[in-house]
């Protein structure tokens, strides 16, 4: 069966380079979503929610969770911490700059 993957991602044309706010990964597991990112962007932090005490300290305290990381950031398993989503979208909205997620 073919994988296939969806992007959804926040991006504007800043001067001379190119903005993004955040990007979603959507895909059937196992597809290897994380995989291609780790592969594609080596660099990049990267933490799993798959860890029941970073799941708890995202869901009590995103905010400070987040304060944690270094940008961008690429967070695998979000959806075992989906109050994550809204201190994502805060901190997108409060610096309306490039805030790096990648989930």
């Amino acid at each position: 069966m073919e994988n296939r993957f969806r992007i959804m991602t926040g991006i504007k044309l800043g001067k001379n380079r190119l903005q993004i706010n955040f990007a979603i990964s959507t895909a059937r597991n196992p597809s290897g979503k994380i995989s291609l990112l780790k592969h594609e962007f080596p660099e990049l932090p990267y933490v799993t929610l798959d860890v029941p005490l970073y799941a708890e300290e995202a869901a009590v305290a995103g905010d400070i969770f987040l304060k944690k990381f270094n940008r961008p950031l690429v967070i695998d398993e979000i959806q075992y911490a989906p109050q994550l989503l809204r201190h994502i979208k805060v901190e997108i909205d409060k610096n309306r700059q490039t805030n790096g997620y990648i989930h």
